[in-house]
């Protein structure tokens, strides 16, 4: 194969590879066609040209790589392409305004899930399967994740929430 095929086949492989990680979301055929042109471009520059241009060929190639992959994110443009926050901060639920044994109050039936007032908080809350209506006093007996479980109270008392 000629130098210039080679050479031809090393920039389609890099460029593949540029739209892999720049421009299509994701790990699919670009970038498997890409590094597969880069594999094949550096083997044939080996064979055909031999080893001390397979090894530049190679070792360009991934030179090129590292440095788009190292370079560009901390460029302006590369910014904007780079998600900067850290999702280990993060909850992944957010804060109950209710704790459990909390009391309140159905603002809509539970069948099973629903709306209960807790104070001045409305909070969306599910029973253990049973249905529970309007206006009935319940008490919270445990959060499960973004869940707020509630059971009937035993005694209805007609006390405000």
């Amino acid at each position: 194969m000629t130098p210039v095929a080679i050479v031809i086949l090393l920039v389609v492989g890099l460029t593949l590879l540029g739209l892999e990680l720049f421009v299509i979301p994701g790990f699919g055929v670009t970038g498997v066609l890409g590094l597969a042109a880069l594999g094949v471009g550096t083997a044939l520059a080996y064979t055909d040209l031999g080893p001390v241009w397979g090894m530049l060929s190679g070792l360009l190639s991934l030179a090129i790589v590292v440095a788009a992959v190292i370079i560009i994110p901390r460029t302006r443009v590369g910014r904007r392409m780079v998600f900067e926050q850290s999702s280990r901060d993060v909850r992944a639920y957010p804060t109950h305004a209710v704790s459990e044994g909390q009391r309140g109050v159905t603002v809509t039936p539970l069948r099973p899930t629903g709306v209960a007032r807790f104070g001045a908080q409305e909070v969306d809350v599910v029973s253990d399967g049973e249905y529970i209506d309007l206006g009935v006093w319940v008490l919270v007996v445990r959060l499960e994740g973004a869940r707020v479980v509630v059971e009937p109270e035993a005694e209805q008392t007609s006390e405000s929430a």
